[in-house]
């Protein structure tokens, strides 16, 4: 064994050659001393050899940094104890922060406000949440590139939009954009993506309630009957019911009625004149 420093009560040796695997310990003397390692320039080269990937700290023009593990299956681990990492920073730039606070929070930000941060640019598919007993939303599924959005349990909710503003639909180059949320009222205004194309609702059947007016700016044109509610429970709430065309009917045959009995009146009245 090797010992370098040390000697005096407040100084730590370095060691090379200690115990029976030959060991090194590389230590500054003091605690808040540091260990300089290629502070002139050059390269390290961390593992390699046969069988081994090297990684490699100062590579090239630029002291690039390649960090490897030995074998090709296997890993990087880094604060697997817990703790902190922050990547960018500085005067210059915004840090994003893995393992934030208490709860190990992720803060993912591009270095300055007007950047961006690129995901799967490459293709590929990007999952959200899943695993045991949730289920999975998904980027970029499929053929298709689908985007596939659930609440992790059945019961749960997706939720737009909660605290005010709009939502638009398609829109951009030929298409028209359909709004929900739209201005002091929050509209909804509902569009097919082409003049030409429809919209439909309940096209394989079901119950559509319109609960205030309903204003038709155009044609209406109805392949089954209308149906009049006899009072306020409507078709809905188990009140009587019937076509239009059977209550037009029955207004035709009281009409009738009124009619025939108009006439009768007035043969009983020319009668009475001609007594």
């Amino acid at each position: 064994m090797v010992q370098f420093g040390g000697g005096a009560a407040d100084l730590t040796e370095s060691v090379y050659g200690k115990g029976i695997n030959l060991d090194w310990h590389i230590r500054s003397g003091k605690g808040n001393g540091k260990v300089h390692i290629q502070d002139k320039g050059g390269e390290i080269s961390l593992l390699g050899g046969p069988g081994s990937k090297a990684s490699i700290i100062g590579k090239g023009a630029t002291e690039d940094w390649e960090i490897r593990s030995g074998k090709d299956n296997g890993k990087i681990k880094i604060q697997d104890n817990g703790g902190e990492i922050q990547l960018l920073g500085g005067s210059m730039y915004h840090s994003s922060h893995i393992g934030y606070g208490a709860l190990g929070d992720w803060f993912l930000r591009s270095g300055k406000s007007a950047g961006k941060i690129v995901i799967q640019d490459n293709g590929g598919q990007v999952t959200f949440g899943g695993g045991q007993g949730l289920r999975s939303s998904f980027a970029g599924y499929g053929g298709s590139l689908d985007w596939v959005m659930r609440s992790g349990k059945p019961t749960g909710k997706i939720i737009l939009q909660d605290g005010g503003g709009s939502i638009e639909l398609l829109g951009g180059g030929n298409s028209q954009t359909s709004t929900i949320g739209k201005g002091a009222m929050q509209d909804w205004i509902i569009r097919s993506g082409n003049t030409a194309g429809q919209v439909s609702i309940q096209d394989h059947g079901g119950t559509t309630a319109v609960g205030g007016e309903l204003t038709v700016g155009k044609n209406l044109k109805i392949s089954g009957h209308i149906y009049m509610a006899s009072g306020s429970s409507g078709t809905t709430g188990g009140g009587d019911t019937m076509t239009l065309e059977s209550r037009l009917m029955e207004m035709e045959s009281k009409m009738s009625e009124l009619m025939e009995t108009n006439t009768r009146l007035m043969e009983m009245m020319q009668e009475m004149r001609s007594r």
